[in-house]
């Protein structure tokens, strides 16, 4: 939430205290299913990814139109409706 250069990305040590901060809530990954922070990210990897130990957004400026997101929530709609459909419930 800040605009600052300097401050490109959330280092990995730093992701709980900021979930704390803005969700008022512990972090705890196990609740999402995943063993740490760097595998609860592979769940959402259209939106973040790791580069180089730090938590950066893969979005692009053009993100911002509301389309995108809904676009997106289509695509992965279809996808899990494959999956299903394919018999993997995971």
């Amino acid at each position: 939430d800040v605009n600052d250069p300097d401050r490109p990305a959330i280092p990995s040590a730093h992701v709980a205290f900021y979930y704390q901060k803005y969700y008022k809530k512990t972090f705890a990954p196990k609740a999402f299913g995943a063993e740490d922070c760097f595998e609860l990210v592979k769940m959402v990897k259209d939106t973040m990814a790791w580069e180089e130990d730090l938590l950066r957004t893969v979005l692009t400026i053009e993100d911002d139109d509301p389309s995108v997101f809904v676009k997106h929530a289509e695509e992965a709609r279809r996808e899990r409706q494959r999956r299903i459909d394919a018999g993997d419930e995971t």
